[in-house]
């Protein structure tokens, strides 16, 4: 290792010293192209590492960048790094990323989840709203979309609660997961409506004779009844 390249390792990481010692020219595509990633990375840290748990997720990040170089065409390489920004809080890198993903595949239910719950925590409720409904359009007979929206509904738009029975069962209906049933269920006890929600639970016992949580469904039936 020369004197040169030793003093330069004190003030940069890796991926600077090449591009320090190739110098400009062929030398720095080069470099670019070899260590493109962990600049990336680099002035990356410079702007973030004051954010919570950036440490915790450093290895995450180099990682996501380094990914991204070698293959900015795959689209799990910006999830995982959106899904990392999202992680130390870098909401608006991580939206970046997440729509810079779905660019690439756009009908990627996953993401769409994504995109969702990030403006469900910046509070960009309108916005989360049009992600859950797009995952709806583009992959009708995909969960995620349905759940993204009725989380929405649920938790943070209690004005559009009335629409969540009709969301579970266009759900039930495209996806064919019983799961909403047992939402929609829920829904109507909790709005004092009974005999839809006995019929509810009784289309998903009916099609889950096995489950485990059977006995607990029958016993919600049997509350249900009594108060019909």
């Amino acid at each position: 290792m020369t004197m040169k390249y030793k003093v330069v390792q004190q003030l940069f990481p890796t991926a600077l010293i090449v591009l320090i010692l190739f110098g400009a020219g062929g030398g720095t595509y080069y470099a670019y192209r070899v260590y493109g990633g962990d600049i990336a990375y680099y002035f990356y840290e410079q702007n973030t590492k004051h954010l919570s748990d950036f440490d915790t997720h450093k290895n995450y990040l180099r990682d996501a960048f380094r990914a991204i170089h070698k293959n900015p065409k795959d689209a799990q390489n910006y999830v995982d790094l959106g899904a990392t920004q999202y992680g130390i809080q870098d909401y608006k890198n991580a939206e970046k990323n997440y729509l810079k993903a779905l660019e690439l595949t756009p009908t990627a239910s996953v993401v769409f989840w994504n995109v969702s719950h990030l403006y469900i925590q910046t509070k960009e409720y309108d916005k989360a709203e049009k992600y859950a409904k797009l995952a709806i359009e583009r992959v009708p007979d995909k969960p995620l979309g349905y759940e993204a929206l009725g989380e929405l509904y649920n938790y943070y738009l209690p004005a559009k609660q009335s629409e969540l029975p009709k969301l579970y069962k266009t759900a039930y209906e495209k996806t064919r997961q019983s799961i909403f049933l047992l939402l929609e269920g829920g829904y109507y006890r909790d709005h004092s409506e009974p005999r839809k929600a006995v019929t509810a639970y009784q289309t998903w016992i009916a099609l889950n004779p096995h489950e485990q949580n059977r006995s607990a469904v029958e016993a919600e039936i049997k509350q249900l009844e009594e108060k019909k």
